[in-house]
């Protein structure tokens, strides 16, 4: 079968981003979202993810949507949709790839959830190495 693509102005529910990254859903599936973001930035629509059991709680209470988690909360009842996934920050990395509209929002938007050091690469010719 052909692979699987995803329209870009299309907004998805949680059931098609769990389907997308292999994860199993506990709660409403048909939840939209329409952003990734961090726990502590998270807005409604968002989706954030959790890998330690601790920070369940924070979580759950924040704006976000839907949280993607690890699977010590594969048996919590909450009131929003949760993602179980063996690793929740693959799995959210995953989301964002397989679904570019949410991480351009967040790009355009709080920043990126995953803040890295840009590096420039310097080529040999740049930088000839010291005799």
């Amino acid at each position: 079968s052909p692979p699987q693509t995803y329209k870009t102005g299309a907004m998805p529910s949680v059931g098609e981003i769990a389907r997308a990254i292999e994860a199993k859903v506990v709660g409403n599936g048909n939840t939209a979202i329409t952003g990734i973001a961090s726990i502590a930035s998270a807005s409604a629509g968002d989706l954030v993810f959790d890998e330690d059991e601790k920070h369940l709680e924070e979580a759950l209470d924040s704006d976000a949507a839907g949280v993607i988690a690890g699977n010590f909360a594969e048996n919590i009842t909450a009131a929003k949709p949760l993602l179980i996934a063996a690793n929740p920050r693959l799995a959210f990395a995953r989301a964002a790839a397989k679904f570019p509209t949410l991480s351009q929002q967040a790009r355009e938007g709080w920043g990126n959830p995953f803040p890295m050091r840009a590096e420039r690469v310097v080529s040999q010719k740049d930088n000839p190495p010291y005799l």
